[in-house]
């Protein structure tokens, strides 16, 4: 992958998790968010991952109680012009550990290593584009204040919308891959763990 197919940025904003619902500036919706860590069924009733079994299937890995990461939100797009159809979107996530999702280096060390990774097949990549976004939140649940990184992707404009999301999902999926070989020590403080209470919807 060449360097300028992978970036990192950083927000400023911050969020609180969990976050109800309610209309964008833009006229989109934002349609809250649902806690899919040890619920995977709920990804069906995820408007934004309707209709594309490749985020809906990234959804239910990265929730699996054997990661370390827990999703925050999703979004995609399809984008039809003159010069072919582009699929876009995004999937945030979090690590599920209060010592992880509170220090920004942790997030850091994910760029880099997933840099690495594509570094090693310069090819699998060449229609993609992947944006790292670090944001600060604070964690109801946790309770903590930590981070999260939404990672965007964006493909090229390719001739069929078969092919652009056929592109797009195995991107994400290789995401996805990643984040699932990833292992932390198992004496850290779990945001969502079984049988913990939770905090009510903020």
């Amino acid at each position: 992958m060449e360097s300028s197919n992978l970036y990192m940025t950083i927000r400023n904003r911050g969020k609180s998790i969990p976050y109800g619902s309610g209309n964008r500036p833009d006229g989109s919706t934002n349609h809250g968010y649902k806690r899919l860590k040890g619920n995977v069924d709920l990804a069906a009733s995820i408007p934004e991952a309707q209709e594309m079994d490749y985020l809906h299937d990234a959804l239910v890995r990265l929730n699996d109680p054997n990661t370390a990461f827990f999703s925050v939100g999703c979004e995609k797009s399809v984008d039809v012009s003159e010069r072919g159809t582009a699929v876009a979107g995004y999937l945030e996530l979090a690590f599920n550990f209060a010592e992880l999702a509170a220090d920004a280096q942790y997030y850091f060390k994910l760029f880099f290593q997933f840099s690495g990774l594509m570094a090693q097949s310069p090819n699998e990549s060449a229609k993609v584009r992947y944006v790292f976004e670090l944001e600060p939140a604070h964690f109801h649940d946790g309770p903590v204040d930590g981070f999260t990184v939404t990672v965007w992707i964006a493909t090229t404009f390719l001739p069929t919308r078969e092919q652009a999301i056929q592109e797009w999902g195995r991107a994400l999926s290789a995401l996805v891959s990643f984040l699932e070989g990833l292992s932390v020590k198992p004496d850290l403080t779990p945001i969502y763990a079984p049988g913990k209470q939770l905090a009510d919807l903020h």
